[in-house]
């Protein structure tokens, strides 16, 4: 299936969750600042509520539905309705931080997320989880 190009549709993906002290987090990346945050149970992500949060993906809500998130998936709104996409099926386009040259690797492309003090150390151990995982 080929790769589709972001043509400015709102766009975000999981890029991983991770287990805390303070609970359990999930890190999303998307083509709008908006998108690239770290939310826990119960935080909200363009009109969708975080309802679990678990090691492989999310379950986010909506009007009452369920969506099913895993890691390395996308959600993008097409025509007002949100779809969720597989990783196969999207690609960031060039204005994200990761970069064409990583998607061949198993390099773990960076994720732009607001840094502040907890967030920040949270998602720096969730990148060297991840690295650690590919190794």
């Amino acid at each position: 299936m080929p790769r589709h190009r972001d043509n400015g549709a709102p766009t975000f993906s999981l890029a991983g969750t991770m287990s805390y002290r303070k609970g359990m987090f999930a890190f999303f990346n998307g083509n709008s600042s908006d998108y690239q945050k770290a939310v826990r149970e119960g935080g909200t992500i363009a009109g969708y509520t975080v309802v679990k949060i678990n090691f492989d993906g999310v379950q986010l809500q909506s009007a009452g539905k369920p969506i099913d998130m895993k890691v390395g998936t996308a959600m993008r709104q097409e025509g007002g309705n949100w779809e969720l996409t597989g990783q196969d099926e999207w690609t960031p386009s060039s204005d994200t931080d990761a970069s064409s040259e990583n998607q061949d690797t198993n390099e773990v492309p960076a994720v732009s997320l607001p840094s502040s003090g907890a967030e920040s150390d949270v998602l720096k151990r969730l990148m060297e989880r991840r690295q650690q995982q590919l190794k």
